[in-house]
């Protein structure tokens, strides 16, 4: 069975990083992978609200200079299946 899905980083194209998301995002080699528009457009919103107060005035440097949305599908592929009952009854013998 074959799954496929999209996912989104945030790449800082100066540094070769990626944001670790949250409302004052660091950056680092894998980041964070976000599964779905509606995570990324959150994710957004929260940067949003943090860079911005009710008055509209700006209280804070946008993180997100110098960055590009990556977008990627990940392709699941079932390459192989355990018998998940077995597994545990032989771990038994370690108790």
């Amino acid at each position: 069975m074959v799954n496929e899905k999209i996912v989104y980083k945030i790449l800082n194209t100066k540094t070769g990083l990626y944001s670790k998301g949250g409302t004052n995002p660091k950056f680092s080699k894998n980041g964070k992978t976000w599964t779905s528009k509606g995570a990324l457009s959150n994710h957004f919103r929260l940067i949003a609200d943090a860079l911005y107060n009710r008055y509209n005035s700006y209280r804070a440097k946008n993180p997100y200079k110098d960055c590009v949305i990556e977008e990627y599908r990940i392709t699941e592929v079932n390459i192989n299946s355990i018998d998940a009952y077995s597994k545990l009854e032989a771990l038994k013998e370690d108790y």
